[in-house]
């Protein structure tokens, strides 16, 4: 999921607010994710620097300032850490370890309007509400959307793509294919270690 982040995280940047909007930041509950704890965490970043991390409601104390250049250094009884901006709007806030490629997903459940419970389901909230509204605009004006079911971020070996569902399988013969915006390309899609998609004009023909 890390190796899926780093690949989405660049071509959502442009939505992305800053860290600097500490108003955005400050004095809200973020739920944290990083894919190796069940527990639920939640960070709140107060105005006055003090950090407050509750663990199933066991709550420790630390301390978070930003320091210019999109980074956040936290200080918690555990040690302190330099974390980078990846991703920050008022629902979203994903961070990454300075350096090691590791990603924190935070989420303000009370904006998004849903509970998560796992970081791919972070990473799917975002590719449905910012690249889904890009590919829509490059749509064929004649493209018939209203059998559309779902639709589904998949990693295959040529990237990420969007698979626009019309039942309830993961893919099926008929979905039509988009990769950065556009119909994908004619040809195989490996999904898995013996899965693949075959596309031809944008659809999916053989799987």
């Amino acid at each position: 999921m890390e190796k899926y982040l780093a690949d989405l995280i660049p071509r959502i940047k442009k939505f992305s607010q800053k860290l600097d909007n500490i108003a955005l930041l400050a004095d809200q509950h973020w739920v944290i994710f990083n894919g190796a704890d069940s527990s639920k965490v939640i960070y709140i970043f107060r105005s006055n620097k003090q950090l407050l991390v509750s663990t199933d409601g066991v709550v420790s104390k630390g301390s978070w300032e930003y320091l210019g250049n999109n980074s956040l250094l936290i200080e918690k009884p555990d040690g302190s850490f330099l974390l980078k901006h990846g991703f920050f709007d008022e629902t979203v806030l994903v961070l990454e370890v300075e350096n090691t490629g590791t990603y924190y997903a935070m989420v303000n459940e009370e904006k998004s309007k849903q509970v998560f419970k796992s970081i791919e389901q972070v990473a799917e909230f975002l590719t449905n509400k910012y690249m889904y509204s890009e590919d829509t605009a490059s749509l064929p004006s004649d493209s018939n959307r209203s059998d559309i079911l779902q639709i589904r971020n998949q990693d295959t070996d040529k990237g990420i793509i969007l698979i626009h569902r019309k039942t309830s399988a993961l893919y099926a013969v008929g979905d039509e294919v988009f990769l950065g915006g556009k119909h994908a390309p004619d040809g195989k899609y490996r999904t898995g270690l013996f899965v693949s998609l075959t596309v031809k004009n944008g659809f999916i023909i053989k799987i």
